[in-house]
């Protein structure tokens, strides 16, 4: 694959010059990025417990707003943890108030390699819903920590569910695109022209042109 263009161009935009989503801002660097949906519900959690703050509800919504953060963020790593270790380039991944995007660049003849990508996210939901099952176990009944516990448990393993049912450009689907497409290049009657790509943006005399990036939408967890 050939190396990617430099560009001289916004500087939130990372070396193959793909532009991420709008309504976003740099998190970690320019790479881990946080959506305004989800800075905002951040922003009203803190006030309620500003407002509220004897009570010890007032910790709820900002207990569940960053435990769906912290569980977008462990998914989300986690797809993209494996695109790099697969050889891919990942190109950012946004922390949503709703959902949660991995874009990652790299050659498109590998559909089995992208299954294990897709398959990466919810693998670590799932140990994560166990690690939660196992610190709920471990705490005494009838607690405010006990309460908020299970609602991670019950939002992960609901996003766990949600994100493997094969529609649209969830994780399953994902995972059953790159088996399906991987069983049928092995077919031996299987023409291989038929799977091209389409390729990006016209790229510069003398560069070869990739694939647009690949995007991992996730529903939170």
């Amino acid at each position: 694959m050939a190396e990617p263009v430099q560009r001289r161009d916004r500087h939130d935009r990372v070396s193959s010059g793909a532009r991420p989503p709008r309504w976003t801002f740099p998190l970690l660097g320019a790479r881990v990025r946080m959506s305004v949906g989800m800075a905002a519900c951040v922003v009203l959690a803190a006030a309620v417990l500003v407002w509220r703050p004897p009570q010890v509800e007032a910790w709820v919504p900002l207990a569940v707003v960053l435990s769906v953060a912290l569980s977008t963020l462990v998914h989300e790593g986690a797809h993209a943890w494996a695109a790099h270790n697969l050889g891919y380039r990942v190109e950012w991944v946004v922390l949503g108030g709703f959902v949660g995007v991995t874009a990652y660049f790299g050659r498109d003849d590998r559909p089995l390699e992208r299954a294990a990508v897709a398959l990466a996210g919810p693998a670590a939901s799932a140990v994560l819903v166990l690690g939660l099952i196992g610190l709920r176990a471990t705490l005494a009944p009838s607690t405010t920590v006990v309460a908020l516990v299970e609602v991670a448990i019950g939002l992960n393993a609901l996003a766990l569910v949600a994100n493997m049912l094969p529609v649209g450009g969830t994780d399953g689907a994902h995972l059953l695109r790159g088996l399906f497409q991987h069983r049928r290049r092995r077919d031996p009657r299987h023409d291989p022209s038929a799977d091209a790509a389409p390729c990006g943006p016209q790229a510069p005399a003398g560069a070869r042109a990739e694939p647009p990036p690949t995007l991992d939408s996730d529903v939170p967890g």
